[in-house]
């Protein structure tokens, strides 16, 4: 039987890396998680993983939790 489900999920990732001035830093992290879910994915041939939208968090505050 064919079963699909919508998951709302918070995450914040702190991503540090070398680059140069002029590159785009968020687009270069915006493809690194996308290629990491997609390698991680890859483990589970079943699963279809969709990610609607990844942006940058530009606010000041850090993560009460964290």
């Amino acid at each position: 039987m064919h079963k699909a489900i919508r998951l709302k999920v918070k995450l914040t990732l702190w991503i540090e890396g070398e680059a140069e001035p002029a590159e785009d830093f968020a687009a270069l992290t915006t493809e690194a998680v996308h290629r990491l879910i997609a390698l991680g994915s890859a483990q589970l041939p079943g699963l279809m993983v969709k990610v609607e939208k990844i942006e940058e968090d530009q606010s000041d505050e850090e993560d009460a939790e964290g």
